[in-house]
């Protein structure tokens, strides 16, 4: 899938998400947590689901392209220095 253009946006005192509620800091576009309503809403509307649309931009149980797994630390006496 290749990225679309997308228009320069400013902070405009009025939630983005299309609640009408006024901002009381001029540089934000949303009320706390109205982002994640915005994105479900689009996520939603044009894919269906989350799953839908992680699968749409590749990702999925066999894309390996999700988050890393995480390598194991040492135990702790290994990681000490100079220690015995």
């Amino acid at each position: 899938m290749t990225k679309q253009s997308v228009q320069a946006v400013y902070p405009c005192g009025e939630c983005y998400c299309g609640c009408g509620a006024a901002l009381d800091d001029p540089r934000a576009f949303f009320l706390t947590g109205h982002d994640k309503r915005a994105e479900a809403e689009v996520i939603r509307e044009k894919y269906g689901s989350v799953v839908a649309f992680v699968v749409a931009h590749g990702y999925g149980p066999k894309s390996r392209r999700g988050p890393k797994p995480k390598l194991a630390l040492p135990p702790a006496h290994a990681r000490m220095r100079g220690g015995k």
